[in-house]
């Protein structure tokens, strides 16, 4: 069976339409605040998965390589945005 459909299936039987694609959103999520975690905890999830890129293949690759030194500058842009106030 697909997974795709069994996914499907299973949300079509626990949920209802509303609970599982709802219309209205809460209060919160039209705050600032609200936007500024959210941009700062995929800053931080960026961080986390380009380090580990670059830790994985070492700093010959990312000095030298062409892929590495794109890496090498999404996590120092991903840094940029998880740090600034």
């Amino acid at each position: 069976m697909n997974l795709t459909r069994k996914t499907q299936e299973m949300i079509r039987d626990n949920m209802s339409m509303e609970d599982a694609l709802p219309t209205k959103m809460p209060v919160y999520v039209n705050s600032f605040a609200y936007i500024f975690g959210v941009i700062t905890l995929s800053a931080l999830g960026f961080v986390v998965i380009t380090g580990i890129i670059l830790a994985a293949f070492g700093p010959q690759w990312y000095h030298f390589s062409n892929a590495g030194h794109f890496f090498n500058s999404l996590h120092f842009w991903g840094v940029q945005i998880f740090l600034q106030p």
